[in-house]
């Protein structure tokens, strides 16, 4: 695969960044530290999980009843899967999480071990790991029920011990799951020039103090919705609502219509790739994965985030949230294989 050219108008990064900008302006995203300046590439602190993987041909309607037709217990989780496609795609990737004294545990942080991932972990005595029941019908499509221990998270103390390795790392990627931790972890990382990466769906306690920290922002099509954008609101305007909380650069996923984007005052339309969809649970972790990539590789925007739909596209070829994380050879093959997908142009 032909690779783009380094993308330009990035700032260099410095020992210290710069005091935070106010919410409504614009903070250009800082060029990564270089890698031979930093332990890891990545570092990821937020959610792992085991799910429960039920196949059905149709998801029954309120009060119904309906037969699985298959049944898998499989590692999942925003972050951890994240930080898999982060590692397959040639990143030194690291996992901080916390995960409970359960047999659970083990199978939570099962593929992300055997893949030789990093992995800083607090395990809680006592707690549970946190676990989800997908329900997954013919068209891929899927409903999930969380289960999360309100103890089994990154403790203070726990994330003290880790500062150093938050600082020394190129890129902090984090969702809204670890709350109190997240925002310290977020408040460290931006003081050292470490780029702070978001994964986010929904508003929580703590939430709109760390969105003026992060450099990266991907959310779920549903949050402009949450911050007051209004129904019916264009793509522009979905972005502009995030841009008003998060002054770095704004992504909104939308499955299957692919993803929208803010640079400066630039909007960015990318297509998703048509695939055949065996389970799109994990599509949009692995997006971020490969986003995180391409950003560290400092690619344009417009590849960066065509790179990322490619990855997520292959992801939904498999069941369950990791069944089918790419490597970068994979990537690679399906772009030359697929030429025509283009994304729109900044304007």
């Amino acid at each position: 695969m032909a690779h783009p050219p380094i993308r330009a108008g990035r700032e260099a990064s410095k020992a210290a960044r710069a005091p935070e900008a106010a919410p409504s302006e614009w903070r250009p995203l800082p060029r990564p530290r270089a890698a031979s300046q930093c332990a890891v590439d990545v570092l990821g602190l937020g959610q792992n999980s085991v799910d429960h993987v039920l196949r059905v041909h149709r998801c029954p309607s309120p009060g119904a009843k309906t037969d699985a037709i298959g049944y898998q217990l499989l590692p999942g989780g925003q972050v951890a899967t994240a930080m898999l496609t982060a590692h397959r795609l040639g990143l030194r990737a690291c996992y901080l999480g916390a995960i409970g004294d359960d047999p659970l545990g083990e199978v939570a942080l099962s593929v992300l071990r055997a893949d030789g991932v990093q992995l800083e972990l607090e395990e809680i005595r006592g707690g549970t790991t946190q676990f989800a029941m997908i329900v997954v019908d013919d068209h891929g499509e899927r409903t999930i029920v969380e289960h999360y221990d309100p103890r089994v998270v990154v403790s203070e103390e726990a994330l003290g011990r880790r500062r150093a390795l938050i600082e020394d790392a190129r890129v902090l990627h984090l969702d809204i799951t670890e709350g109190p931790a997240a925002l310290i972890a977020a408040r460290w990382a931006h003081e050292a020039g470490t780029l702070v990466s978001l994964d986010i769906d929904r508003l929580l306690p703590g939430t709109l103090e760390l969105l003026p920290l992060v450099d990266l922002l991907v959310a779920s099509e549903d949050l402009p919705f949450a911050l007051g954008c209004p129904e019916g609101a264009g793509a522009e305007e979905q972005l502009a609502a995030l841009r008003a909380h998060c002054p770095g650069f704004v992504c909104v996923t939308l499955g299957a219509r692919g993803c929208v984007a803010l640079d400066r005052d630039h909007l960015i339309e990318v297509p998703a790739f048509a695939v055949p969809v065996v389970d799109t649970t994990g599509c949009g972790d692995v997006f971020r994965g490969a986003l995180i990539h391409g950003v560290l590789r400092e690619w344009p925007w417009t590849w960066t985030l065509r790179f990322a739909a490619a990855a997520g596209a292959l992801q939904a070829g498999a069941l369950g949230a990791q069944s089918g994380v790419p490597r970068l050879t994979d990537v690679e093959a399906f772009l030359e294989s697929n030429p025509h997908e283009r994304a729109r142009e900044p304007r």
